[in-house]
């Protein structure tokens, strides 16, 4: 992987494929488009909107599960919504995000996957059984700054399950050392004056120049003939990891390795080295959310 400057970002993307938006006050008979939306989100994994491509509006939700109308949803969450594109990154919290019963809301988990481009809600308390909740979206922003058009409301009814699901399971670095490999090699981010500071050569090198660290090219405008990236991605860590939990939608290098335009400089790893797969990029993903470790 690279985080080389690049006078432009990676534009391989194509254009999203046609998906019934469900946006507003979904008040009426359930939309059952989850699997639907789920397919075209991890298709669009490694495929970015050029940005002559982009719509003009904001954020779009495809769908959810529970999908809007459905019942004997699980007391424990997690809780989806599926969007047509990657969420500002501050803009997942509780002040734009709330679960409620009547008047009464639930204190809530978020978690935005910038892999498969879904929204995580997970209630801190179980929820009621039998009981209609109201999930409610305002306010989300995608990294262009465009804000979600209208609030956006889902109603699902719980059952009496609360069995919640595992975390995924947690790669190793053994398991992503070869993610990094193409990166990693003389002239890049290896040896004793690796490129823009970031060495991926070693778990230990990764530890010591990439979580924690600030993402140098995440500044608007030309300095010291480094491009910087768009400011909606400005001051993300490279690998942000918090008291052990790792954070995907706030690390840089995850941008980078999705090829994501709002990223500078060429995707990681650079051509002519074959972008990440699927499969490789819920790899990386994954790691990072297990606290990226890298004994």
């Amino acid at each position: 992987m690279s985080e080389r400057a690049h006078p432009g970002g990676d534009h391989r993307g194509h254009h999203p494929p046609s998906a019934r938006p469900l946006h507003g006050e979904l008040t009426r008979k359930p939309v059952r488009v989850v699997a639907a939306a789920f397919g075209i989100i991890t298709s669009l994994v490694a495929c970015d909107v050029p940005p002559d491509l982009i719509p003009e509006d904001g954020p779009v939700v495809l769908g959810a599960a529970p999908a809007d109308g459905e019942g004997d949803a699980d007391r424990e969450g997690p809780f989806r919504v599926f969007f047509d594109r990657r969420l500002f990154p501050r803009d997942v919290n509780r002040g734009r995000v709330s679960l409620e019963s009547g008047t009464r809301g639930s204190f809530l988990a978020l978690r935005f996957d910038p892999v498969d481009r879904v929204l995580l809600v997970s209630p801190q308390a179980q929820l009621d059984p039998a009981t209609r909740y109201r999930l409610t979206l305002e306010g989300l922003r995608d990294l262009e700054g465009r804000a979600m058009a209208s609030r956006t409301v889902i109603t699902f009814e719980t059952g009496e399950d609360a069995v919640g699901e595992p975390p995924p399971e947690a790669p190793t670095w053994a398991d992503v050392a070869p993610l990094f490999a193409g990166c990693a090699s003389e002239g890049c981010h290896v040896g004793p004056a690796p490129a823009l500071g970031l060495d991926l050569s070693s778990g230990e090198a990764v530890a010591r120049t990439a979580i924690g660290v600030p993402a140098v090219q995440t500044r608007v405008g030309a300095r010291d003939r480094v491009w910087y990236g768009a400011s909606s991605l400005d001051g993300l860590a490279r690998i942000d990891v918090v008291a052990g939990q790792g954070q995907p939608a706030r690390s840089y290098l995850l941008y980078k390795a999705l090829g994501d335009p709002h990223a500078a400089g060429e995707r990681m790893p650079p051509s002519p080295d074959p972008a990440l797969d699927a499969r490789s990029l819920r790899r990386l993903a994954d790691w990072i959310l297990a606290g990226a470790p890298t004994g």
